[in-house]
């Protein structure tokens, strides 16, 4: 039961790696400025277009270019100036009075839309906020990891079970308690260690704060998803390697001596 346990956890584990949404544009991230080609890229958040703003590296306050990417600030985006009162009708550009709206955006694309209003300042707008970004992976995904936890919620009892039945009466209580030592030594404790570090090496750009780097701002979900669910799948594969070296190595005539202890234990009390 412990072999086919791990192994149907294995399996359905594997199916989570090819569930998942592609990284949302990103200039100088995930897609290059100027273009809505998504690649992989190194960050690189200064672009010629940008290149006399002086934008601090690694600062990051979202905006959304009128070309549908996003841009890391309005400093990265080339924006030269705040939308103010006065400047045009707002309705002509479907915006919200209610968004903080960024012109002269060098970086952006001009659109059709943009040319037909009457503004004196070159460049494309942003507003304030990412651009809309959707994923439609949320039910497979919480439907498959349903079914693990299903698999793996049955797992203790016939765990203890066997460890009760290979091991002496007498020593039952000492096999128990050595076994949490062993499971959380090797698994709870390091656990957040590496899959912390695995996390960590997918981060895009940091965070920086006394000229130290803290918290990630922007992960590579392409690579988080690869390298988090390939750490849990090579996990679960190696407990099926454990579990099937644990049923190769049981001598059977144990368990028979065992019954034939227990037989022999329950007559004698009859007996009595």
């Amino acid at each position: 039961m412990l072999v086919a346990i791990a192994t149907s956890t294995f399996l359905f584990a594997i199916s989570l790696l090819f569930i998942g949404c592609s990284n949302p544009a990103l200039a100088g991230v995930t897609t290059h400025y100027n273009s809505s080609s998504s690649q992989g890229l190194l960050p690189n958040l200064n672009n010629s277009c940008n290149s006399n703003c002086a934008c601090p590296e690694n600062y990051y306050r979202p905006v959304c270019g009128s070309d549908g990417i996003t841009y890391s600030s309005a400093c990265h985006a080339g924006c030269t100036d705040v939308w103010r009162d006065g400047m045009t009708d707002l309705n002509e550009l479907r915006l919200s009075t209610n968004d903080t709206i960024y012109i002269g955006c060098s970086c952006i694309a001009t659109t059709d839309e943009w040319n037909t209003t009457n503004w004196l300042i070159e460049g494309g707008i942003a507003t304030l906020g990412s651009c809309d970004w959707t994923c439609d992976k949320l039910i497979p995904l919480v439907l498959i990891v349903l079914v693990i936890s299903v698999f793996v919620s049955m797992r203790p009892n016939p765990a203890i079970m066997l460890m009760l039945r290979c091991v002496e009466s007498s020593d039952r209580a000492l096999a128990v308690a050595f076994g949490g030592v062993v499971g959380r030594v090797l698994g709870f404790f390091p656990a957040p260690i590496y899959f912390g570090a695995t996390i960590s090496s997918t981060c895009l750009i940091h965070q920086e704060s006394c000229s130290r780097g803290g918290a990630c701002l922007v992960y590579d979900l392409e690579r988080y998803r690869y390298s988090f669910i390939g750490l849990f799948v090579g996990l679960k594969l190696l407990a099926v390697v454990l579990s099937m070296c644990t049923y190769c190595s049981i001598n059977p005539d144990r368990f028979e001596k065992n019954k034939e202890k227990a037989v022999s234990m329950k007559a004698l009390a009859e007996g009595q």
